[in-house]
């Protein structure tokens, strides 16, 4: 639904869709950068993500340079079992220092 939403190009469906969503896990779903990139455009749409789960995705630093610019508005976030590196560490930094940032957890184990 994500990518549908992303390929649509319209912003006011994509926030009528996901403007209330809360929640989203992708806990154990391999993420490409493309997919990464979509959530983080949905990211983006949406009014308030509260749990942004991305445990064990096998996100790999290029993945993180896409999800970047939205990973300030959520406010937990699991990374856990993803391989950061040194420039996935560099985004997340980023983030928790974005004035707008929502993040007030931030969780994960094997995040190096």
């Amino acid at each position: 639904m994500l990518h549908y939403l992303f390929e649509s190009q319209n912003p006011a469906l994509a926030q009528q869709t996901l403007g209330s969503v809360e929640t989203l896990s992708f806990s154990g779903v391999g993420l490409t950068p493309i997919d990464c990139a979509v959530l983080s455009h949905a990211i983006r749409l949406c009014d308030a993500i509260k749990h942004l789960d991305l445990q064990n995705c096998h996100i790999q630093c290029e993945g993180f340079q896409r999800l970047g610019p939205a990973l300030h508005k959520c406010q937990c976030l699991r990374l856990g079992d993803n391989d950061l590196g040194d420039s996935g560490v560099k985004v997340v930094s980023v983030a928790l220092r974005n004035l707008d940032r929502k993040i007030q957890r931030l969780g994960g184990d094997n995040v190096g």
